[in-house]
């Protein structure tokens, strides 16, 4: 590399395929330990928004149809509310993040005490922002309706993390794929059921931001997306994803601790990364970039740092997006682990 510094700590998107949370924490602990502030359980339990359908298809005044694509039934199902059913009489359950969270952080605490992991390290919980769940899980044709409760079933659930998880032990992250998505124009034909404006954007999370006290560090991993390295979308830059982040930074009721955000490999790294020179975060905030893929190894890697470092005065490194157990093996995880050591100086912690 040309420059004569290395990026500042890692970060783990959420995914990651291992066995148990056990499995994850002492792998990571083990391979990338020093460059990690929190570490995801690997969602190895809730699948991050799959478990989702299970849970809403049991609430009395909904029912799973298949989501209808161009006039024609497609394999994919929805949730949807039964004929008849209003919107206003759904009350959505507990939604399983807070109690996966309460198992994991005890084991986390476990390994602790054993040694056997930083004891500053915190759990990262990761949730799907709201609009994502309605857009993911929830029929087009009633997503709009169903979408203020389900928010308010994820403040509630929020809330019962807070309750489970020591603040001080805690960061939370919100996924926002759909948002991200959105600002990009979205796939071609597809009609999301919200406002994609940035404005109302920043709106929506400001609202479940705000279910975060301060004394737990939060953020937000801008997401393309992603399913094993393939993209809904590439756009030719990334100027739509830095005028999100500027706006999530200064406009929300607390403070945004980190932000994620991703580089495809399929990018020109220098063009895509160009709108970054108009990033402008609290000296609080910490970057996370996407920069490192096992596909196209350590010197396509080390390409794209260079490019983030010509632009901008520091950040970490990170994968695009998770690392789901259908497209990477252990092996791959292991892999991208060692490529955070070689890559990425330790994070200095008080």
């Amino acid at each position: 590399m040309t420059t004569t510094s290395r990026p500042a700590g890692a970060h783990i998107v959420g995914r990651f395929p291992m066995d148990s949370p056990e499995d994850v924490f002492r792998t990571i602990s083990e391979h990338a330990g020093p460059l990690l502030l929190s570490m995801p359980d690997g969602e190895t339990e809730t699948n991050w928004i799959l478990r989702q359908f299970d849970i809403l298809a049991l609430v009395p005044r909904l029912e799973r149809r298949l989501r209808t694509g161009y006039g024609v039934d497609t394999p994919f199902p929805r949730i949807r509310l039964r004929h008849g059913a209003r919107a206003e009489d759904v009350t959505f359950p507990e939604l399983g993040y807070a109690r996966v969270a309460a198992k994991s952080f005890e084991i986390l605490k476990q390994l602790k005490d054993a040694g056997l992991v930083r004891e500053n390290v915190r759990l990262q919980v990761n949730l799907p922002s709201p609009m994502t769940v309605t857009c993911v899980v929830v029929h087009e044709d009633d997503a709009r309706a169903l979408a203020p409760e389900y928010e308010r079933a994820m403040i509630r659930e929020v809330a019962r993390v807070l309750d489970a998880v020591p603040h001080d032990q805690l960061t939370i992250g919100w996924d926002i794929p759909s948002e991200t998505v959105a600002l990009e124009g979205g796939r071609p034909g597809e009609q999301l059921p919200f406002d994609r404006t940035e404005a109302a954007i920043v709106g929506d999370l400001s609202r479940v931001a705000t279910a975060v006290p301060h004394d737990v560090p939060m953020g937000f991993h801008v997401c393309l997306g992603s399913m094993g390295n393939e993209h809904v979308l590439i756009p030719e830059d990334a100027r739509n994803q830095v005028s999100l982040m500027n706006r999530l930074a200064a406009e929300l009721p607390r403070p945004v601790d980190w932000l994620h955000a991703p580089v495809p490999r399929d990018a020109d790294p220098q063009r895509y990364l160009a709108p970054y020179r108009e990033l402008c975060l609290p000296e609080f905030t910490a970057l996370y970039l996407g920069v490192v893929d096992i596909a196209d190894g350590l010197d396509a890697t080390q390409l794209r740092i260079e490019a983030a470092q010509s632009i901008l005065p520091g950040f970490g490194v990170s994968t695009v997006c998770g690392i789901g157990g259908e497209f990477y093996s252990r092996a791959d995880a292991i892999a991208i682990l060692d490529l955070y050591a070689a890559l990425a100086e330790p994070i200095a912690t008080s």
